[in-house]
């Protein structure tokens, strides 16, 4: 693998408890939203929860991973299409978008039928 690329993930709150499995598990197999990343190397600078609604860790997380070196910031599978879905999700993208506008956000992580159809239909990237 060529390129190296410095990646953070943002999860949900309600899943704290999540190990990573799927998200990491597609980062290997670069599946789903990871499937950008198949000729490069890379490096996870940061895995956080949002910290609960409204999203109070999303500030300092991003300057964390920044700071870290992250060069994308993906938003987890669970946060975009959780059940419910995030009502702050639009916020967060602009919010980051907006403190680093070089930045890459990509929304979803792994692979599973509910993302595969939103992105299909054009709710996610």
């Amino acid at each position: 693998m060529a390129e190296k690329t410095k990646i953070g993930i943002i999860i949900c709150d309600r899943y704290r408890r999540c190990a990573g499995g799927k998200c990491f598990r597609s980062l290997l197999n670069r599946e789903g939203a990871f499937s950008r990343y198949k000729n490069r190397e890379v490096e996870v600078v940061g895995y956080t929860t949002c910290d609960g609604c409204p999203g109070g860790n999303v500030e300092y997380a991003v300057e964390e991973m920044k700071g870290n070196g992250a060069e994308a910031i993906h938003l987890a599978t669970g946060l975009v299409v959780g059940y419910p879905p995030c009502p702050h999700i639009t916020y967060f993208r602009d919010f980051i978008k907006t403190i680093w506008p070089r930045s890459r956000l990509w929304h979803s992580s792994y692979t599973s039928k509910i993302p595969q159809y939103a992105r299909s239909v054009g709710n996610v990237e």
